[in-house]
């Protein structure tokens, strides 16, 4: 089991476009983004509907811990 706690110092605008204000995980992205761990399919844009990889996954979960 994994269990993360994201703390987001100041309240921003989501760090890409394609991610409305109030979306439900707008602070973890943003935390994420800003720690260097997650990155959008280009600067602009992170595309919430796409299909994410294993290893992407991976990469993420060795960078948190």
């Amino acid at each position: 089991m994994v269990e993360a706690t994201f703390i987001v110092e100041k309240e921003k605008t989501p760090p890409f476009a394609d991610i409305p204000e109030d979306f439900w995980a707008v602070k973890e992205i943003t935390w994420a983004h800003g720690k260097g761990y997650m990155n959008g399919v280009s600067a602009e844009r992170f595309a919430l509907g796409r299909t994410g990889w294993k290893n992407e996954c991976h990469s993420v979960l060795i960078l948190i811990s």
